[in-house]
Order: C-alpha cells, then sequence, then structure tokens
C-alpha cells in the first residue's frame, strides 16, 4: 500500500494498480514514522506530499529548493535552500482534506543555505548549512542552540543531505577484549588549554602522559600505561627521574581515569599526592585531512631509556613532544608548532610555562612560551637528534642522536 516509486524524472506510483500522477515529481522523499508512511516534494511545483498514505497534495506557494525533510513528532519539517528557512508542516493521520497551513520553524541569515535536515534521539534539529559549511543545531521550538560543527572544524566542504545513526557501541563487536579504539595524540580541556594528555594505542592497551606543570608553573610530566577495559581506562601515574648514572627511577605518583564517550571525547580524573580532579578533554584536531605522512606514534629508543618523542601527524602537518630530563634529572617537556613534515624533518621546539596549571593550582594566567632550541626527527630512517636549551629557571641541555622505533601501534585515520 502506499507510493511504489518515486523518480525526479519519473511521476509516483501509488497503490496495487500502479496508478501514475503525472502533475508530481517528486524531488525529495523521507521516510516517516508512527501513524504515517512517506513523504515527498515536487519544490519546483511547490507541492508536498506529506502522507502516501493517502494521496492528498498540498500546496505552498511561498516555497524556494526545498532541498531536505524530517520528521519531529507530528511535524514535517522542511529545509528551503534559497529562503534560509525551515518550514514546519502539522501531520494529520487521517486529513480529510490536507492541510495547507505552513509556518517558518526558524529562520537564517540570508548568507546560509540550509540542505541536510535531521533529529536526534533528543529531539534536537541538525541542519546543515552548505553556504558556511556547517552543522547548526535547533531546540523544538525552533530557537538556535549552537553551531554543532563549525565552519573549519569539521573538514566540511558544502555538506549536503544528513543521515543520522545511532551512536556505535561496540568497534570491535568481534573481539571480546576490545570495545573502541580512542583517537592517538594529543587531548585537552579548551578550559586549561596549555595543557593535556598525550593519548596513544598499543592493541588494547594504552599510553597516557600528562604533560602539565609543577607547582612553580615549570613544565613536567607523568606517565601510565594499561589496559583499555571497554570505555574505561585506569591506571597508576609515575613520575621518571634521570639519576646520576643516568638510568632512568620510576616512582609512584598518582592514578589516572579515563572514561571515554566515544574516540573524541573524554572524561579525566587524577590524583597526584594529596590533589585530585576531574575534567573534560576532547581529541585535539589541528588538520582535518587525512595526515599525508602519518608518523603518529610514540617514539623512542629500543632498549627504553625512560624518555622518548611522541609525534602527532595531521593533514600535512605533525606536532612533536619531546619527553625529556633536565640537568637536575627532573622530567620536562618541550613541544613543537605543526610543521609540514614533507618538507623537512626539523622541528623548532618551545618550552611552556604556567603557574596557573599545575595539578593544585586555581585560578587564571598566561601562558609564558620561550624557544628551547629544535630537533630533527626523520620516520623513514627512524633517527631523532636534539639540541635542546633549557631556558630559566629549568637549567641544562638535553642532545641527543639515536636512532628509534615506534613503540605504539601504526597509525589509522582518527574518527
Amino acid at each position: 500500500r502506499g507510493v511504489r516509486a518515486y523518480g525526479f524524472d519519473r511521476p509516483v506510483y501509488f497503490g496495487n494498480d500502479i496508478l501514475p500522477n503525472e502533475d508530481f515529481l517528486p524531488t525529495e522523499i523521507t521516510r516517516l514514522t508512527g501513524d504515517f508512511s512517506v513523504a515527498a516534494v515536487d519544490w519546483q511545483k511547490r507541492r508536498l506530499l506529506p502522507n502516501s498514505a493517502i494521496f492528498n497534495l498540498v500546496e505552498n506557494s511561498d516555497f524556494g529548493e526545498v532541498r531536505g525533510m524530517a520528521q519531529l513528532g507530528n511535524r514535517l519539517l522542511l529545509s528551503d535552500r534559497t529562503l534560509s528557512r525551515i518550514w514546519s508542516y502539522e501531520l494529520a493521520a487521517d486529513p480529510v482534506s490536507p492541510s495547507d497551513d505552513f509556518t517558518v520553524f526558524a529562520y537564517m541569515l540570508p548568507s546560509r543555505e540550509p540542505y541536510g535536515i535531521g533529529v536526534t534521539a533528543n529531539e534536537k534539529v541538525l541542519v546543515s548549512d552548505a553556504a558556511g559549511d556547517e552543522i547548526i543545531e535547533f531546540n523544538t521550538d525552533g530557537t538556535f542552540s549552537r553551531v554543532l560543527v563549525a565552519n573549519g572544524a569539521g573538514g566540511l566542504s558544502q555538506p549536503g543531505r544528513m543521515a543520522i545513526v545511532p551512536a556505535v557501541l561496540d568497534r570491535f563487536p568481534t573481539d571480546p577484549t576490545r570495545v573502541i579504539r580512542p583517537n592517538a595524540g594529543l587531548w585537552f580541556n579548551p578550559e586549561s588549554t596549555g595543557r593535556g594528555l598525550d593519548i596513544q594505542i598499543f592493541g588494547n592497551r594504552l599510553s597516557a602522559i600528562w604533560y602539565t606543570y609543577d607547582e612553580d608553573g615549570l613544565p613536567t610530566w607523568y606517565f601510565s600505561s594499561g589496559p583499555l577495559n571497554g570505555f574505561d581506562y585506569e591506571a597508576a601515574f609515575d613520575r621518571v627521574i634521570l639519576n646520576a648514572t643516568g638510568e632512568s627511577v620510576i616512582k609512584p605518583a598518582g592514578t589516572v581515569q579515563i572514561r571515554f564517550s566515544d574516540e573524541r571525547r573524554a572524561s579525566f580524573s587524577w590524583s597526584i599526592g594529596d590533589s585530585h580532579g576531574q575534567e573534560p578533554v576532547q581529541w585535539l584536531a589541528f588538520d582535518n585531512d587525512p595526515a599525508v605522512s602519518d608518523a603518529t606514534g610514540l617514539w623512542g629508543r629500543s632498549d627504553g631509556p625512560g624518555w622518548g618523542l611522541s609525534v602527532v601527524s595531521q593533514g600535512g602537518q605533525s606536532v612533536a613532544v619531546a619527553y625529556v630530563f633536565d640537568e637536575a634529572g627532573v622530567a620536562r617537556w618541550v613541544i613543537s608548532d605543526p610543521i609540514d613534515l614533507s618538507a623537512g624533518v626539523h622541528f623548532p621546539v618551545n618550552q611552556v610555562f604556567a603557574p596557573h596549571l599545575c595539578p593544585s593550582c586555581t585560578g587564571a594566567g598566561d601562558l609564558v612560551v620561550k624557544s628551547a632550541g629544535s630537533l630533527d626527527f626523520n620516520p623513514d630512517a627512524q633517527t631523532w637528534s636534539s639540541q635542546i636549551t633549557f631556558t630559566a629557571p629549568v637549567g641544562g641541555q638535553w642532545s641527543t642522536s639515536a636512532e628509534v622505533v615506534r613503540f605504539s601501534d601504526d597509525p589509522v585515520r582518527p574518527r
């Protein structure tokens, strides 16, 4: 029963006898739920078929170029690309004569081009903006909620139709030991930019390095490693020091718990000594294109001396973080700006100071960034050399030249 076939260049066929209606050439179609069947629109003739179970056409002479439809309860929402608005039409299960009363659900700026439209499980209306390269979220009353995916943040280019699907609860249904693979790289809280987690993947195990600061605002780091159980990671935080003979000594420092919501979002809880805290973190995306030369991973000497290099590649750029030691053997880190790895292997690195971002610190402050020399890394030749000079009040240099291996898994494209 109902509509049998649709096509842009053919009429609607409905009923068991496949009777044509030559006046209706649908350009958009959507499946309905509940007491409804299928809705279709012929925006070139400004006609809507609100429910194919009851073949009654309604007209809207104000239609522009309708490019998307979605059901919100008993309402049918239609995105109008040329008029920059979202129409709303009240569906009726069994209308004797269907209403032609269209209202505007939401206006958008004239420069916007709403195209795809969808409704989430928690009844948020998502609209793709083909002109602004964004996904915009509205409440059920048509009021603006937020820009869900901002221009440049999601790699969108003239987004069109959308499909909203349930969240995948198990990425590895045939592997009972794995559920999710978080994106490898740097994770941070936008409210405390300047510190973060460096997460790398080892099968169903993670390493999580917290690059942060001590009570004096000097850069330091804590290391953890352990299994990922479902969406949960829990391990000990260790602090590594370099003794007088050049050997790494591991000392317990605290604990870390990470609860992943998906591959890009998590809740991070920690304890260091008597201090503890919790904050949301998200994966840091600095280039939305696939990595051209992907060196992402945790690198170091094969004998594992307790220091190493983390590299994150996205698009044509890479960021390097070196986890090393100062002249007193205290764990320090330096970080590079994103560079084009294909153009060379030379990373100028910076030392960052932040008195307000130590684990037990509160309040606001500014980051102080100072040049700290450079490092050279060649993932193809598997070599790393560094000429790092710490600036006061941190003292000393870190110079090394070594062959390195990637300890972590080979990189995959982030989700």
